[in-house]
């Protein structure tokens, strides 16, 4: 076993057990508008490799399914009816695009409609979501890119690489099957078995790791650190907060710690 831990001041502990449950649709992520109408979008994906979304306010669900066609549900939510928002699905090359309530164009008042997705692509699409607010949970594509604003992310049974961008929020990631790469401003972070390299740069929160194949590498600005069972950890920086590593088969290398 090789087990090492550290303290510095102003010591943050992961919250318990908070991130270890599945994400939960909507809690914690609701708004004062009611459901106004229910859209369907249908797009066929032959020669498509990638689904690319840009959306605004909403909350997001995408799932893959033995399908050849991607099928979007939409929830309107508005304070009272109206369509002056933005909600299409099209083809672009061998790309498809969804746009949902992040149109730039002037015919449209995005801020006063809020469009909950739920999505469902086949295995094989990639993602490349664009984000505004908003609870997001992927589950089960060949790969993906998160780039978010605010709001929980929720990633799991990825068969490919992952790379998030996340301004603030919980970021829980599960079984990701290549690399997986966090960059995060605020909030805490979970990650359970990665087959890849994990690299984490994090702006403030706790970080909880358990199962990772390949090298952890951390640069960490403030939040309590636990990593149990990689291949290599390496601490880049750290700011404040505990160091907790245990059953790394390569070498830990603490090079950044209290600096």
């Amino acid at each position: 076993m090789n087990k090492v831990t550290a303290f510095a001041t102003g010591a943050l502990l992961l919250g318990q057990g908070i991130l270890s449950q599945p994400a939960m649709s909507h809690m914690g992520f609701g708004h004062d508008k009611t459901l106004q109408k229910t859209r369907t979008l249908t797009l066929e994906v032959a020669n498509m490799s990638e689904l690319v979304i840009e959306a605004g306010a909403g909350s997001m669900e995408i799932k893959s399914a033995d399908i050849d066609q991607i099928q979007v549900t939409a929830k309107i939510y508005q304070e009272q009816p109206h369509d002056n928002y933005c909600l299409s699905l099209s083809r672009k090359n061998n790309q498809a695009l969804l746009e949902s309530a992040s149109c730039r164009d002037d015919r449209y008042d995005n801020h006063e409609t809020n469009i909950d997705l739920t999505v469902l692509v086949p295995q094989e699409l990639a993602l490349d979501i664009r984000d505004g607010s908003g609870f997001i949970q992927v589950e089960g594509v060949a790969k993906a890119k998160i780039v978010d604003g605010s709001g929980y992310i929720d990633i799991r049974n990825i068969s490919g690489q992952v790379d998030i961008h996340d301004g603030s929020g919980l970021i829980t990631a599960v079984n990701i099957d290549k690399n997986l790469d966090i960059t995060d401003g605020s909030g805490a972070i979970e990650v359970r078995s990665v087959a890849g390299d994990l690299a984490i740069s994090d702006g403030s929160g706790g970080i909880d790791i358990s199962s990772v194949e390949g090298a952890v590498v951390i640069r960490d600005g403030s939040g309590s650190i636990s990593v149990d069972q990689a291949g290599r950890f390496e601490l880049l920086a750290d700011g404040s907060g505990s160091v907790d590593v245990s059953n790394i088969r390569g070498e830990v290398v603490m090079n950044g710690h209290g600096r």
